[in-house]
């Protein structure tokens, strides 16, 4: 009799795992959302933990589908009626997935979150539901990434010739010229840092400093290149490369290299750093303020055209899918990522939140210390408008910067009516 009680417990047992394990019991109504990351460190470090206790009929599945593959996965996967709730990918295919159809219109979710809770709301910067997310007059979803462009330079080598920071584009190639013939260059080492290859993000820069020349497009999105900002973007290539103002290899550097020439003592600046997820491996070779300095918001423009300069932006939003049963839930995961706390840890480690109480808050600027500095640089960025087409022009634009490194004594209005 007491074994038959035994294995009568055994099964009992058995047949109630799944009530007990953990204590986590799926209710009836629960859901499941899949989001994802275009990388892993976006990814908050409780991986929804919080979120899901908060909401135990809502479970989330975060998985990791790179940035540059995140729009075409998507894509396919809508196709079929499957695909995740919420994904990450680059601002620049906003226009290409809303066109298809592909994105939700929370916009009502936004307006209900203003009126709940207006100054949450308010804390959130211009990027974060304008330029990057906004699309036909709606919100379709949330930028969390809010950091632009900045100079750099080796602000110990200018205290050591008596340079002043450069805020012009002239300035900024005399300094190069001074410094080149200074003596103080090292085999390997030169005046300027760019990227000059045509890898995935190369666009990036071309078309940022095109913007802080004060570049203008069409009402369709199409950059004017055969424009005053479009011939000093072309010129700006071939003088670095004729004037000798940077290494000859630049015309296959990527990010990596770019960045490594000037943290690694060979680059005495670049005009288009990106983001404190950069600046902070700087700082840990390089002592801010002593070594490395950031220069003035929107340097280096044109001669005489401040007011036209903007710093580029290059954020990386969460769109939430057409087809998704759960717009409620989505929203919910949305305020989640843009949670202060969730945003804060989230930005201390990899890049910063777009949230002004994260740019203004002590313990953020005391570890990052050049934090107050950038904060005019975030103030004066924008997006660059976006055309349906925008992948296409992005690589006319990175061969049009190609050309121009290749062909230093051409004329420069010539190359650049010939990519309009």
């Amino acid at each position: 009799m007491k074994k038959h009680a035994v294995v009568f417990m055994v099964i009992l047992m058995m047949v109630s795992l799944p009530l007990f394990a953990g204590g986590a019991r799926e209710r009836p109504d629960t859901i499941t959302l899949t989001v994802w990351f275009g990388r892993d460190d976006f990814i908050p470090t409780d991986r929804f933990a919080s979120f899901m206790e908060e909401n135990p009929n809502i479970r989330v599945e975060a998985e990791v589908v790179p940035l540059e593959e995140a729009t075409t996965e998507f894509m396919r996967y809508h196709q079929a009626g499957l695909g995740p709730d919420v994904f990450q990918t680059f601002y620049t295919q906003i226009e290409v997935l809303n066109g298809r159809n592909m994105l939700y219109d929370m916009t009502p979710y936004f307006d209900q979150w203003e009126q709940e809770d207006p100054e949450d709301f308010a804390d959130l910067t211009p990027l974060a539901i304008m330029g990057a997310t906004t699309s036909d007059g709606k919100i379709v979803g949330i930028n969390m990434v809010d950091s632009g462009s900045s100079m750099v330079y080796r602000v110990d080598w200018f205290n050591e010739l008596g340079l002043e920071a450069p805020e012009t584009k002239s300035e900024f190639i005399e300094a190069a010229k001074v410094i080149r013939d200074s003596g103080m260059l090292t085999s390997g080492q030169y005046p300027i840092s760019v990227i000059g290859g045509s890898g995935v993000s190369a666009h990036i820069w071309v078309n940022g400093r095109f913007w802080r020349y004060g570049g203008k497009h069409t009402d369709t999105g199409l950059p004017i290149v055969d424009s005053q900002a479009g011939i000093e973007v072309v010129d700006f290539y071939q003088t670095i490369m004729r004037e000798r103002l940077a290494d000859p290899e630049v015309i296959s550097w990527g990010m990596g290299e770019y960045r490594g020439a000037f943290i690694g003592g060979n680059a005495a600046m670049t005009d288009d750093t990106f983001g404190w997820h950069v600046m902070t491996p700087m700082q840990e070779q390089l002592e801010y303020k002593v070594e490395w300095d950031i220069g003035a918001p929107g340097a280096p423009w044109l001669d005489g055209n401040q007011d036209q300069a903007v710093v580029n932006s290059d954020p990386y939003p969460y769109f939430v899918s057409s087809i998704t049963d759960h717009p409620e839930a989505a929203m919910k995961v949305i305020r989640y990522l843009a949670d202060k706390e969730i945003s804060k840890e989230v930005g201390m480690r990899y890049q910063p939140a777009a949230r002004f109480s994260f740019i203004e808050d002590p313990e953020v600027n005391a570890e990052k210390p050049f934090v107050a500095d950038m904060m005019e640089h975030v103030i004066i960025k924008g997006v660059p408008p976006i055309h349906p087409d925008q992948g296409q022009i992005n690589l006319i634009m990175v061969e049009m910067m190609q050309e121009a490194l290749q062909n230093p004594n051409a004329d420069p209005a010539a190359i650049a009516e010939k990519y309009q």
